[in-house]
């Protein structure tokens, strides 16, 4: 019969085990991806030297007239709920008003008890 050892020194070892075998592979394969690396990042910095002037703008961000157009559309409607704020505040503070009186009382029966 195979008899098992504890856990946690079979975990520790497997650990340091595969640890030492990734480092190996990672310090072997590093150069090689180095260089793929480097190769390809200068391709790319070449592509980028290589496109010339820059390219226009796609039609719908030059299009200033539609920017326009939802500019004032959008002001248009904050400004309608701005007024519906300022009209709630106002009953808010209408209803505020009218019950104030009926608050001050209920602490002046309070406090008498």
């Amino acid at each position: 019969m195979l008899t098992t050892r504890g856990g946690a020194g079979d975990f520790v070892a497997g650990f340091l085990l595969v640890g030492a075998l990734f480092g190996a592979i990672g310090y072997l394969t590093a150069p090689t991806v180095n260089k793929t690396l480097a190769a390809a990042a200068e391709k790319e910095k070449e592509d980028v030297e290589d496109e010339g002037p820059p390219k226009k703008l796609p039609k719908f961000l030059e299009d200033d007239e539609g920017l326009e157009k939802t500019r004032k559309s959008l002001n248009e409607k904050i400004a309608q709920l701005n007024a519906a704020i300022d009209d709630v505040s106002a009953q808010l503070r209408a209803d505020e008003g009218a019950f104030g009186n009926v608050n001050d009382s209920a602490v002046e029966l309070e406090s008498a008890a």
